[in-house]
C-alpha cells in the first residue's frame, strides 16, 4: 500500500470513526491477533440489515443469514413484481474460495426452495419462470450484464469478484485493499463465519 492510499484510508477512518468503532465490537481482538476473521451472523442479520435492503429495495424486503455445520443458509422474502411477493430458502456450501492478491472468485453449490406467497395467479407463474434447470439460474441468465460475474447452472452459484469490479468500473477504488488481502475459507459454524487472512 503506497503513500497515497494509507493517507486516503486514514481519512476515510477519521470520517468514519463512529461507524468503524461499531463495526469493530463485533470481532475478537484474539481472533485479529491470530489472523482470523471472524464474522458473526448478527453483524449480517442486525447490525448491517438498514443497509442493505436499503441497497437491495424493492427487491428485498426482509432475509436472514444462517452459519451452520459448513452450510450457510438464507431466507429472504422477495418481491418479483408482476409474480407478487416470493419466499426464497437457499442452502449453500463452499466449493471454491479463492482469494488471493491476484484472483477473487468463489464457487458455491446451492439448493433452493422458492416458493410464492402471493394468490393463485402469481403462484403459477412463478412455477413457469422457474421451469428446467430452476430460479436462480434463470435469473442469472436472464440478468445478463447487470449482474456481471455472477453466474448459476442450477446446482454452483459462481461469484467473479474481479469481473464485477472491472465491469461496473470500481475496479480501482477496490485495488488498493484487494492487493494486499489473502482470505483462506475456514468454516461455517456456530453462528459465524470464518476465514484466516493474511496482509500483505
Amino acid at each position: 500500500m503506497n503513500d497515497k492510499s494509507i493517507k486516503h484510508w486514514l481519512g476515510y477512518a477519521l470520517r468514519n470513526k463512529e461507524t468503524i468503532l461499531d463495526l469493530l465490537s463485533y470481532f475478537r481482538p484474539e481472533d485479529l491477533e491470530n489472523g482470523l476473521l471472524v464474522i458473526p451472523e448478527t453483524l449480517i442479520n442486525d447490525r448491517l440489515k438498514p443497509q442493505v435492503l436499503g441497497a437491495a429495495s424493492p427487491w428485498i424486503s426482509n432475509y436472514h443469514l444462517n452459519f451452520s455445520n459448513n452450510l450457510l443458509f438464507l431466507d429472504a422474502d422477495i418481491n418479483a413484481k408482476q409474480a407478487g411477493p416470493v419466499r426464497t430458502m437457499l442452502m449453500l456450501s463452499v466449493e471454491e474460495f479463492t482469494f488471493t492478491p491476484d484472483r477473487h472468485r468463489i464457487r458455491l453449490q446451492y439448493r433452493e426452495d422458492i416458493r410464492s406467497t402471493g394468490n393463485p395467479a402469481q403462484a403459477m407463474m412463478l412455477k413457469m419462470f422457474g421451469g428446467g434447470k430452476g430460479y436462480l439460474a434463470k435469473l442469472s441468465s436472464m440478468a445478463g450484464n447487470k449482474m456481471p460475474g455472477i453466474a448459476a447452472d442450477g446446482q454452483y452459484l459462481t461469484i467473479d469478484i474481479d469481473h464485477y469490479l472491472h465491469a461496473t468500473g470500481s475496479m480501482s477504488r477496490a485495488a488498493s485493499v484487494l492487493e494486499h488481502l489473502t482470505l483462506r475459507y475456514v468454516s461455517t459454524s456456530d453462528g459465524y463465519l470464518k476465514f484466516q487472512f493474511t496482509i500483505v
